[in-house]
């Protein structure tokens, strides 16, 4: 596991910026109500992949500022093919 300065949480996710570390904070600002934050994420993400994927990340990242139940539901079904 590996401890982070200034955060108060031990992480066994290792990299902070792995995907794994990304889907993580994808699921945790959804259940914080944070869009803006899920919004980063796609982006962060979006820059990792390419193709369709990519565009869908980032369609995802706009969603997030004016239809957060929507960029909600688009997160659930983009993140197995980010799993995969």
């Amino acid at each position: 596991m590996t401890r982070h300065a200034g955060c108060s949480r031990t992480w066994a996710m290792g990299n902070p910026r792995s995907n794994g570390a990304l889907l993580f904070g994808g699921d945790w600002a959804i259940a914080h109500g944070n869009v803006g934050g899920l919004a980063n994420i796609a982006l962060q993400l979006a820059n990792r992949v390419t193709g369709p994927l990519r565009s869908e990340l980032v369609e995802l990242s706009h969603l997030c500022s004016g239809q957060a139940d929507l960029a909600v539901s688009r997160w659930f079904l983009l993140k197995p093919k980010l799993v995969a």
